[in-house]
């Protein structure tokens, strides 16, 4: 088992005992169902390994209990990786637990993805969260965006037609050390829009405000 699990396991049972960070509770489960998942991507996907070592800037949309985020940035420590988190405690447990792993290269927000434009050249991930046409209707961008999504297997169709302002660059099916059935889904935006986003919703906020 690596470190990683070693210590994760001992933040949920001490400092974070009351929270639920994750549903998973030994350090098998969290070595395999969120460490080994979250650095599975890059090590399978020769698309997702060039795009992270090509983009200067990361950003993980709904990490909950740290994941992809806190095993991509250990993977990847030159590279700035941003977290987005509407839910605050959990945004406070993986900020102290990325401290005392002394992962360096994170940033964390507390927000809804909604609210903020991607307003500068950015690599996103989701994970295994949503319905694919939905977020992306939802990400407003006025720069460069690529977009991959972690899914299972139950979540691995969907229509391509309905989200027409982007194109595909990855569609990855693999299986996993566990025997599951993985797949890596990415995208890019076909046109990089001007947008008025901001002019016209006074609650939305520029990404590069908060790098």
């Amino acid at each position: 088992m690596s470190d990683f699990s070693k210590q994760y396991l001992s933040f949920l049972k001490n400092e974070f005992s009351g929270l639920n960070l994750t549903s998973f509770n030994t350090e098998k489960e969290i070595q395999n169902k969120l460490y080994e998942d979250s650095i599975y991507p890059p090590k399978v996907s020769k698309v997702f390994f060039e795009m992270i070592n090509m983009q200067g800037l990361i950003v993980d949309i709904g990490f909950g209990g740290g994941f992809p985020i806190l095993p991509l940035a250990q993977m990847f420590p030159e590279k700035n990786f941003v977290g987005i988190e509407s839910k605050n405690k959990k945004l406070l447990a993986v900020k102290f637990i990325a401290s005392k792993m002394d992962i360096k290269n994170i940033t964390l927000i507390h927000s809804r993805y909604e609210n903020i434009v991607f307003d500068i050249p950015t690599l996103i991930t989701f994970k295994a969260v949503g319905d694919i046409e939905e977020l992306l209707k939802n990400l407003k961008t006025t720069s460069c965006v690529r977009v991959f999504f972690y899914k299972g297997q139950k979540d691995k169709n969907y229509n391509f037609n309905k989200i027409s302002k982007w194109r595909e660059i990855e569609y990855l099916e693999t299986v996993d050390a566990n025997n599951e059935t993985r797949v890596l889904i990415g995208v890019e935006n076909k046109n990089v829009p001007c947008g008025t986003f901001l002019k016209n919703n006074k609650n939305l906020v520029n990404l590069s405000d908060f790098i």
